[in-house]
């Protein structure tokens, strides 16, 4: 239930400009392009899911990348492993 209210999505991972060019714009489209390209070739949605469930069961997210690949883990893992 509380991972439905939280729900990320790719789609909300947008690039915006502070400038009001018409070139800072193409840019920032452009790059959101990319991002979007970047993200699905990464399966970045799944790990947003496994961040948003990890959060939703312990309260917040701990996010470490390794040579391995991305761990995710809660921080109550996180404060009982440091103690």
């Amino acid at each position: 239930m509380a991972t439905r209210a939280t729900d990320l999505d790719r789609k909300d991972a947008q690039v915006q400009s502070d400038r009001a060019t018409e070139k800072s714009q193409t840019e920032s489209f452009i790059l959101n392009l990319k991002n979007r390209d970047w993200m699905k070739t990464e399966h970045f949605t799944s790990f947003l899911n496994r961040m948003t469930q990890t959060r939703c069961k312990s309260g917040g997210v701990w996010v470490k990348k390794t040579k391995l690949g991305t761990i995710v883990f809660g921080l109550l893992h996180y404060a009982e492993t440091k103690a």
